[in-house]
């Protein structure tokens, strides 16, 4: 049995997001979530980046460091960013809005 872990953000509790550590899977359950698609994404919970499942950069990642996701959207929510290498245009779309906030944030200060 999957152990699925509450992600705490903030001050309340998202009863509709999780993130699966890799090192809490056997390698049956794994495949399992592969082959069934409940898993679509992976992410590095210490740099909170995000990627596809077979990216370069991910697939060289410590099990330790290694949470899938069921959707983008979920891991976003959780403060993952988009990965670089394997998911160029998301990445330079949240490049870009990260320094729009920054400029907006400068701009309050003066």
């Amino acid at each position: 049995m999957i152990d699925l872990t509450l992600i705490r953000w903030g001050e309340t509790y998202l009863s509709h997001l999780y993130m699966i550590a890799h090192e809490k899977l056997t390698t049956s359950e794994l495949v399992r979530l592969l082959k069934s698609k409940k898993i679509v994404l992976a992410g590095n919970k210490k740099l909170k980046i995000y990627g596809s499942l077979d990216c370069r950069s991910g697939k060289r990642m410590k099990k330790m460091n290694r949470v899938f996701f069921t959707s983008q959207k979920e891991a976003t929510e959780l403060g993952y960013r988009p990965c670089g290498h394997c998911m160029k245009i998301d990445y330079v779309f949240w490049k870009e809005s990260k320094k729009q906030v920054e400029s907006e944030r400068r701009k309050r200060q003066i």
